[in-house]
Formats: structure tokens, C-alpha cells, sequence
């Protein structure tokens, strides 16, 4: 029987696992799987979105025989957006490929364990930068003095499986992110504390960050925008518009700072302030807790909606119509509502390996070793803020 060479490998590989790899990733990242996906606005590496943000003063009623109205114009703006590179890599040896007896089928069983486990981990990686808020950071440090066990703020990224053993992180500041430390691997976390282990003693406070290893340089992000900089809790700059400006008003989206218990016409405001606004919420993404608390609302109802299944394993409750989401990477204490055809996923393309020269596999250089590297370069952002509503400051465990 002849053996498996890397035209072989690659064919198979190409035709077994590249449709997988886009289904699975889409439909298991709720906000990539929610969103409108845009490459209409693309120019090179940006994403650049043209807006109309007032009415003409050219309308007016004139007595008859009179001057008519003054002549009047529309006013633009455009926001821009730079793509960002997410990547998944991963490598094999070439003793793993000989002593599977140069079989195809034998050495894609090794393979196929590598291949899927980073898919499921750039998925989560993904899932939780669509919630970020655009800073790179996955915690804040609480207090830690001369220590290796490394005390965070809140337990909420240990939580979540954002922070894990073995992961590379850098430990820093907002303007210097490896300054204690820098790509250290953890070795141990504990929820309770909460806390995380690497291997040099450092001292912390709150003007501390824990961030993936190089996923920003300073002020630089190298991670895309999540929901939690587009529907922000303070007026900010998104799309190079910064809301908080004088006459920019019309990008910054609604918020309120319930800082109490969810009741049903908190949910009725919001609904009714984006439809004032002149759009219609579509969804609404929370945690598992914050549906827990909506459900239990509903308790006291006559009747209540069956949970509904949604693409991708994710289970829904409806709203007015509309669902009203649980995923457990959505950040604690918060409801997004979100009119979800003013957002947008910029991107050339889907999830895809990286394959320009016809194969999946490549040889690493100097190296009996090869290599597979999955990827896409994408941005998430804003055509329409104003529709878009948060609520936060509820007391949330997320479960």
C-alpha cells in the first residue's frame, strides 16, 4: 500500500476538517454567529463605514406667494475600523508521523486530537474577545505582596476558563502589559481566593492587568473590539468617533446603571428608549444568572415562554418577541440589547487554514517538525450606536 505523503495529507485535510472548522466556530461564538457579516466595507486592512448623522434644515412650511424654505443638506461621517489577525497554531513531529507506519489514517487519528482541540480553544479565545472592551485585558490584579500566587480582583475570568494552566500570560499595566511579568506560564488557579499561580514572586494592586501573552504592546491591541466597548458603559471612542465629543453625541449608544435587582419595566424602558431612538432590539445577550433572574420574573405570569434552541448549543428565553440569551462568556452583572443591524463582523473571509502555498501542513525550517495554522483577520463594529442599549450593575455570579 503506499504511504501517506503531504500531498495526501493535505487533500484529506483540506476536505475533512476545513468545512468543520467554519460551521463549528461560527455557530459556537453566539456574537460571530448573531452579527452580519461585511466585507462590502473593506479597503485593504480597514473596514470603513460611511454614516448620516443629521436631518436636512431644507424642509419648512412658506405662506402662499412667499419665499420658500432655505436650501438645506445632510450631514456624514465615517467610522473606520482596523481589522485584527486571530490565529490558531499548532505542530507536530516527524517521529509522530514515522511511527504511525506512514499510514494516512493512522497519523490523521494522532492529528485529528491536535486539530480539534484548537479549534475548541481558539473558539473560546474568540468568544471571549467579542466581549471585551477593546483594552486586551482578561482580569484585574487585586493585592498581592511579593508573591508567585497572584491575588485578581474578581473571580469572574477563573470562572469562565479564561485563565487556565499552562496558558502564557503578561502582567502589567495599562501602559507597559508585561512590567511584572512576562509571557509566564500558569501553574495553578484557585477560584476561591481568587488568585493564579506563575513562577516569579511579584507585587500587585488594582492598577494591575493580567492579558494573553503579547496581545498588546502597551496601549496597542492586538485583540479585536467586543460588545463591551460598541455598547459601553461610559461615552468612548469606537470607529475613530469619540462619543463623548461635542456634536458627536449621535454615536454614543443607551445605557443604564440599573444597581439593583432586574425587574420587567427595566426591560420594557430599554425596549421602549431604542424604539424611540428608531430602532428594534433583536436580541438580548446575558449571562446564565441574569436569565435565571428573568425567568423567575416570570414566575408570578399567567403564562411564560418555553426556552427556545438556538444555533450552536446556546438556549434562549423570548422578550417581547425577541430572545433573550445566556451565554457564560457575557460579562457579569450586565444585559445587552442589542439592534443587531447596526453591528457588523468585518472580515475578508471565514475561519480558514492557512493553505496560499496548497498545503495545510508546512514544514518548520531547520526543524524535523510541522506545522498547521488556522486563522482569520476580522474586527467587530458599528454602523448604528444609538439603537444599542446596556444595562449594568446588577449583582450577577453569572451561574
Amino acid at each position: 500500500m503506499a504511504g501517506a505523503t503531504l500531498t495526501t495529507l493535505d487533500d484529506i485535510l483540506k476536505n475533512w476538517y476545513l468545512p468543520p472548522v467554519i460551521r463549528q466556530l461560527n455557530d459556537e461564538v453566539l456574537v460571530l454567529q448573531r452579527i452580519e457579516n461585511s466585507k462590502q466595507n473593506l479597503y485593504g486592512k480597514q473596514a470603513v463605514v460611511p454614516l448620516s448623522i443629521t436631518r436636512t434644515s431644507g424642509v419648512g412650511p412658506s405662506p402662499e406667494g412667499g419665499a420658500l424654505v432655505d436650501p438645506g443638506n445632510q450631514d456624514y461621517d465615517q467610522a473606520t475600523y482596523t481589522l485584527k489577525f486571530v490565529y490558531g497554531r499548532l505542530r507536530v513531529t516527524g517521529p509522530s508521523m514515522e511511527l504511525t507506519d506512514n499510514q494516512a489514517g493512522s497519523f490523521l487519528e494522532s492529528l485529528k486530537s491536535e486539530m480539534e482541540g484548537l479549534m475548541v480553544d481558539l473558539k473560546k479565545d474568540v468568544a471571549r474577545q467579542t466581549y471585551g472592551d477593546g483594552l486586551g485585558y482578561i482580569a484585574t490584579c487585586g493585592t498581592t505582596s511579593g508573591s508567585a500566587t497572584v491575588v485578581l480582583n474578581t473571580d469572574e475570568a477563573l470562572r469562565k476558563g479564561d485563565l487556565y494552566v499552562g496558558m502564557l500570560v503578561d502582567i502589567g499595566t495599562a501602559a507597559d502589559e508585561d512590567s511584572l511579568i512576562a509571557g509566564e506560564a500558569i501553574t495553578d488557579v484557585t477560584i476561591a481566593t481568587p488568585s493564579i499561580v506563575v513562577s516569579t514572586s511579584i507585587t500587585t494592586t488594582t492598577s494591575h492587568f493580567v492579558s494573553r501573552k503579547d496581545a498588546r504592546s502597551g496601549t496597542t491591541v492586538y485583540e479585536i473590539d467586543g460588545l463591551a466597548k460598541l455598547v459601553s458603559q461610559t461615552a468612548n471612542t469606537v470607529g475613530g468617533i469619540d462619543a463623548s465629543a461635542t456634536g458627536k453625541e449621535y454615536w454614543d449608544n443607551q445605557r443604564d446603571n440599573d444597581n439593583a435587582n432586574l425587574t420587567l419595566d427595566s426591560l420594557m424602558q430599554a425596549e421602549n428608549k431604542v424604539r424611540i431612538a428608531g430602532g428594534s432590539t433583536t436580541s438580548r445577550i446575558t449571562t446564565h444568572g441574569m436569565q435565571r433572574r428573568f425567568f423567575n420574573l416570570l414566575q408570578s405570569q399567567v403564562r411564560y415562554t418555553e426556552p427556545l434552541d438556538l444555533k450552536g448549543g446556546f438556549k434562549s428565553l423570548e422578550f417581547q418577541g425577541k430572545p433573550f440569551i445566556a451565554d457564560y462568556q457575557a460579562p457579569h452583572g450586565t444585559i445587552f440589547h442589542l439592534d443587531e443591524p447596526g453591528l457588523a463582523v468585518f472580515s475578508n473571509k471565514d475561519f480558514h487554514w492557512a493553505d496560499n502555498d496548497g498545503h495545510v501542513l508546512k514544514w518548520r525550517s531547520g526543524y524535523d517538525e510541522w506545522e498547521a495554522i488556522l486563522r482569520r483577520y476580522l474586527q467587530l463594529g458599528a454602523k448604528r450606536r444609538n439603537t444599542q442599549y446596556v444595562q449594568y450593575g446588577f449583582t450577577d455570579s453569572g451561574f
